[in-house]
């Protein structure tokens, strides 16, 4: 039975590599300079909890998280908060 691979969308773009919006959540308080280099859609710290959103790919998505892993961040979450346009 031959497997369905998904239609690109409207725009020729397959949906994994289509953008979403993500919402990533750090425990304890990062300054926004570190973040910078994420690109943070919307940013906001306090003592206990960190929360970025960023618009990305499954690659970029992948590209974040490693770096998030890189600079020894204790990640608590990565919630999709918008899906592409089917």
């Amino acid at each position: 039975m031959p497997t369905e691979t998904p239609h690109p969308s409207p725009r020729g773009i397959p949906p994994l590599a289509q953008p979403r919006l993500y919402r990533i959540e750090l425990r304890g308080h990062l300054d926004q300079a570190w973040l910078s280099a994420f690109a943070p859609l919307s940013f906001s710290s306090s003592d206990r909890l960190t929360t970025i959103e960023v618009l990305a790919d499954q690659a970029g998505l992948r590209g974040i998280l490693n770096r998030l892993w890189d600079l020894n961040l204790d990640l608590r979450s990565v919630v999709e908060i918008s899906r592409p346009a089917a």
